[in-house]
């Protein structure tokens, strides 16, 4: 695409299960600001969005949430310094 694509592997950590047993399990999309995370968490939660926790900070400096679309994929609002923000132009 011309868009923001964006794949994020991490590194297990010791006594984690196997890639092959921990399957790609969500969808995430990036919010701009801190504020834009909770400002979604706060209107899925007025219209009763299935939500999994609560805005939560990561170590490394992001923050985010987990929901449930209507087919009940996971989706993973995420604010994260190093990519929010980002924009692109087509060619």
């Amino acid at each position: 695409t011309l868009g923001n694509d964006n794949l994020s592997l991490g590194r297990a950590r010791p006594g984690e299960a196997p890639p092959a047993k921990r399957p790609m399990d969500h969808f995430g999309f990036v919010v701009d600001t801190k504020e834009d995370l909770q400002a979604w968490y706060d209107f899925m939660k007025a219209k009763g969005v299935n939500l999994l926790d609560t805005p939560a900070d990561h170590f490394d400096g992001a923050r985010s949430f987990h929901c449930t679309d209507p087919a009940g994929n996971v989706i993973q609002p995420i604010y994260h310094p190093a990519i929010s923000g980002q924009r692109f132009e087509g060619p």
